[in-house]
């Protein structure tokens, strides 16, 4: 079976690897900000490693947001590529393209309740902007 967006392959595990490539090598000015992934589909993978890649994903700490556009989606694929969110807030579907620019403010929100994980008594710099709120997450201390 051949799957292809204009005849050019889908190939979800190579955009995923360059992801993961491209954050390794960022210098991001907020270090302890989130990192987020967003993989668009609208077909199934048909071109490389998937499985191997989404190992990849979920040891880089990238979180992962998958959206699926149109009939020929397959739900479990987007469950895989959002790491097996279990609650189902990184899985998101839409019937075309057309309803994209409405829904691309959801995809917004969603992305900036992603919380830093700052290690215990790292200093943050920074300055909150009108309305902005940011979320951080500490790890239980054990024992």
């Amino acid at each position: 079976m051949s799957v292809s967006i204009n005849n050019i392959p889908t190939w979800k595990s190579g955009g995923l690897l360059r992801a993961i490539s491209m954050f390794n090598q960022a210098q991001p000015k907020r270090i302890t900000a989130p990192k987020i992934v967003a993989t668009f589909t609208d077909g199934a993978s048909t071109e490389g490693n998937l499985p191997q890649a989404l190992v990849s994903l979920n040891n880089s700490g990238l979180t992962s947001i998958a959206v699926g556009i149109g009939s020929n989606i397959r739900h479990a694929q987007l469950v895989d590529i959002a790491l097996d969110n279990l609650n189902g807030d990184c899985v998101y579907g839409r019937a075309n393209y057309a309803e994209f620019p409405d829904f691309a403010n959801a995809i917004y929100q969603r992305s900036c309740q992603v919380p830093q994980q700052p290690q215990f008594g790292e200093v943050l710099n920074g300055t909150l902007i009108y309305k902005e709120d940011r979320y951080f997450y500490f790890p239980p201390v054990m024992n």
